[in-house]
Order: C-alpha cells, then sequence, then structure tokens
C-alpha cells in the first residue's frame, strides 16, 4: 500500500469516525528516520525523526503517522489526535530508554493504531513498566505490546481496546477506580504471559482486573492460565 493512498485514506478517516465534523482543516503530521526533521512535519521528507515532536505539532483532530522503524521514544499523547503506525510489525515503539519503561501514555482522549510497544526490553525488573498508560478516554486498535509487567493500564476513564496481541506480559488489561457500571469493552484480544524457566508468571488477576465497575469481553484468549 503506498504512502500517498495513506494520506487520503487517514484524513477521511479522522473527519468521518474519530473526530467531529468540525475538525474539517485536521493536518497529517509526519514521522520518519528519513525526513528532514522540519516542522511542522507535514510530508514524508519533512517528516520528524521524534515522534514526541510531530504530536507537539498538532491541533486538535490532527493525525500522527509514524514510518516504519524503531523508536526510541517517550510518548505523551496530550492532545485529541489519532497516532498511526505505518505497519504493526515494523513501526515499533519501545521503552528501554525511558525512566519506568512507558512508551506511551495518553493524558487526553485520543486513538492509537498500529504499533508494536515494548515496554522495557526484555525484562520485568521493574512493575512500572507498561505498554501503554492512560487517564483519558481511549481507543487502542490493532497493536501488539510485549515485554513487561502491564501491557494496557487504563485510570478512571472508557476505553475500546481491538484487535491486540500481548504477550510475555503478567497481567494483560489493569483497570483502577472504575466507577460507570460498564467501562469498556475488550475485543479479540489474545494474551500470553511471561515465562521465567519455563514456568508461567501469571499474575492472580490474570488477564483482566476491575476494581470498579464492569466491561465487556469478546473473543479473548488468554494461554498459560
Amino acid at each position: 500500500m503506498s504512502r500517498a493512498w495513506y494520506k487520503h485514506a487517514l484524513l477521511l478517516l479522522c473527519f468521518l469516525v474519530f473526530f467531529p465534523i468540525e475538525n474539517i482543516h485536521a493536518q497529517i503530521h509526519y514521522v520518519s528516520k528519513s525526513g528532514s526533521n522540519t516542522p511542522p512535519y507535514i510530508s514524508w521528507n519533512t517528516a520528524a525523526h521524534k515522534i514526541q515532536d510531530a504530536i507537539n505539532a498538532c491541533n486538535r483532530g490532527d493525525t500522527v503517522l509514524v514510518g516504519i522503524g524503531v523508536y526510541y521514544d517517550s510518548v505523551r499523547v496530550n492532545k485529541r489526535i489519532h497516532l498511526m503506525g505505518e505497519n504493526l510489525d515494523e513501526t515499533i515503539i519501545r521503552g528501554d530508554s525511558v525512566f519506568d519503561g512507558t512508551p506511551i501514555r495518553a493524558s487526553d482522549t485520543c486513538s492509537i493504531e498500529g504499533f508494536t510497544v515494548i515496554p522495557n526490553a526484555d525484562s520485568l525488573s521493574t512493575k512500572s513498566a507498561q505498554g501503554i498508560f492512560s487517564d483519558k478516554p481511549v481507543t487502542i486498535n490493532n497493536c501488539n505490546i510485549k515485554n513487561g509487567y502491564w501491557g494496557i493500564k487504563i485510570f478512571l476513564y472508557s476505553f475500546t481496546i481491538s484487535n491486540v496481541i500481548l504477550s510475555n506480559i503478567i497481567v494483560g488489561v489493569k483497570l483502577n477506580f472504575h466507577n460507570p457500571q460498564e467501562v469498556g469493552r475488550l475485543t479479540n484480544a489474545n494474551i500470553t504471559v511471561r515465562r521465567i524457566n519455563g514456568v508461567p508468571q501469571w499474575h492472580p488477576s490474570a488477564a483482566t482486573w476491575v476494581d470498579y465497575g464492569t466491561f465487556h469481553i469478546d473473543r479473548l484468549t488468554a494461554l498459560n492460565i
């Protein structure tokens, strides 16, 4: 699929699905190792080298499209945007250089799609290592998250998680302080757990844990339980 096709498809996605119709001037900001790193990063040729720089250049309703590559970034999604990887298996965000091993933090309503997220190399040295952390409503689709204590951790707000693979982790999805009767939906997920010397390190809370409220689970496969 060509990169030119992505631009038209993503703009349509932003207009019709994720954001209100008022955002008719939504822009795509690009991230690529081969770009010239020229703000506001609105083409592959001028693409940012760091994901956070592209996010910082966004307005509400914009899209950040991240090209193929491995990004050792600490990403904070603090605007209502759509964060999208170009290729699920080849667009990788790693948290090895991040203090607590969390590559993506969402602090505003956002959508995250098309990434492989690796919290902290191949180590569970810290319980704070988590692939995606959000304390605002979040949509996570078509992502692989592996090698961390928590796969996804969500505080307080609703969520939609679909088509995710969480592997080599202790807890797949952890929710805290959710008050509504129904807080979100998990669809078509596959979870495998960390093994140490061949022994599954399955957390007593199993694949998912909720302290308040309930949420829908559809087509969840949890291995090594």
